[in-house]
């Protein structure tokens, strides 16, 4: 049971990794747009504001994929300490502590993988 909630874990920090890419993917459109419409160099006063209205939506979107990676990684944590607190609970309770060892051990590297 333990290893299935691992799996599980992992799979759910592998899609929160996958979303962290896309928001990202997004902020490198955001900013091609941006560099396309200041290459141009016959702007008007309205391409002008539309240019700062990119960037500033560039930048926001980088400030919020990062304040929503931050607070991925915070739940992330929080989860891994839970499982690392119920783990140390089932060693108080079990012989077998190597194999948990390794399972967590396992869960960190899928873990970091994923940061990756």
């Amino acid at each position: 049971i333990q290893l299935e909630a691992l799996e599980a874990e992992c799979d759910r920090l592998r899609h929160d990794a996958a979303q962290a890419k896309s928001l990202a993917t997004e902020v490198v459109f955001l900013k091609r747009q941006v560099a396309e419409l200041e290459m141009e160099g016959t702007m008007k006063n309205t391409d002008a504001d539309t240019v700062e209205s990119l960037k500033a939506q560039a930048e926001n979107s980088v400030l919020s994929s990062r304040l929503l990676l931050m607070e991925r990684q915070m739940v992330d944590i929080k989860a891994r300490n839970k499982v690392l607190e119920d783990k140390l609970t089932l060693v108080g309770r079990t012989a077998n502590d190597d194999k948990i060892k390794q399972i967590v051990n396992d869960a960190d590297l899928a873990f970091k993988d994923d940061l990756d």
